[in-house]
């Protein structure tokens, strides 16, 4: 894969059906995904529901990713409730899904599964513990396109069987387990990490996105992650960014292929 780029002006809607990311609220993001669509020549489009903007039609969509925000999936807002109805149609169009953070959580809500607060809110870098944020593939992971590769990529940081993989995380809310949910990863402290609903449709709730702008957004914007120590926080994440890059690149880069893109 081609190297990581600084950022430039997304591009406006392209005239054939691209990937979308529909923002949430205006500050957050899709961060490293977009430097990386950039790097990869991806058409791609941005969608900001904060700003008003209107879902997509399925026809103008190629794959979806839903990125993250302050909202729960249980408000009943226009924007919520909406997502709600245009996740059921991508999946019964399987059009590809990524969901992020509240992505994952409307993603999981969309197909039956509770969205419910969680014992721990689960904010930056480092646990309770001491130790990164992370998720442990599960054994239905290693036969999972979005998982390709990562027994090498994070080969380091082997616990056990599988990989740890670092994961920045910033939600209060979780999701509850569900027939109609394949649990791909899992957390120490949160159990549903990363998870799969449909054929191409999945949903990771911690920043896989996550780089340094997106990262100074969030501290403005978010008053946990804004409480945290500022230089502690960026110590932290620069000892962390070349493995949230790696995460970064191969899980999007797996939900792209998964998509019928090239990646070169």
């Amino acid at each position: 894969m081609a190297m990581y780029k600084k950022r430039i002006k997304a591009p406006k809607q392209p005239s054939e059906p691209a990937l979308v990311f529909i923002k949430n609220c205006s500050y957050e993001g899709a961060g490293a995904f977009e430097t990386l669509c950039q790097n990869w020549k991806i058409p791609y489009w941005i969608v900001d529901l904060s700003l008003g903007d209107p879902l997509p039609q399925l026809n103008e969509l190629r794959a979806v990713v839903i990125l993250g925000g302050p909202a729960s999936a249980n408000d009943e807002s226009p924007e919520i409730l909406a997502q709600l109805d245009f996740i059921k149609e991508l999946n019964a169009n399987d059009l590809p899904i990524l969901g992020i953070c509240l992505g994952m959580q409307l993603l999981a809500k969309a197909n039956g599964a509770k969205v419910q607060k969680h014992a721990l809110r689960e904010v930056g870098i480092l646990a309770p513990d001491n130790r990164p944020y992370g998720v442990l593939p599960s054994s239905d992971a290693s036969r999972d396109a979005l998982f390709v590769g990562y027994d090498k990529v994070f080969a380091a940081n082997r616990v056990g069987v599988n990989p740890y993989i670092p994961l920045f995380q910033l939600h209060g809310e979780t999701i509850l387990a569900h027939d109609t949910i394949q649990l791909l990863a899992s957390g120490i402290f949160c159990t549903h990490q990363i998870i799969k609903t449909a054929n191409r449709a999945w949903g990771i709730q911690g920043h896989v996105e996550i780089d340094a702008d997106l990262l100074e957004a969030l501290q403005k914007e978010d008053t946990f992650l804004g409480n945290l120590d500022r230089i502690s926080l960026s110590r932290q994440f620069f000892a962390m960014k070349n493995e949230y890059l790696l995460a970064a690149t191969m899980f999007f880069g797996n939900f792209l292929i998964a998509a019928g893109y090239t990646i070169v």
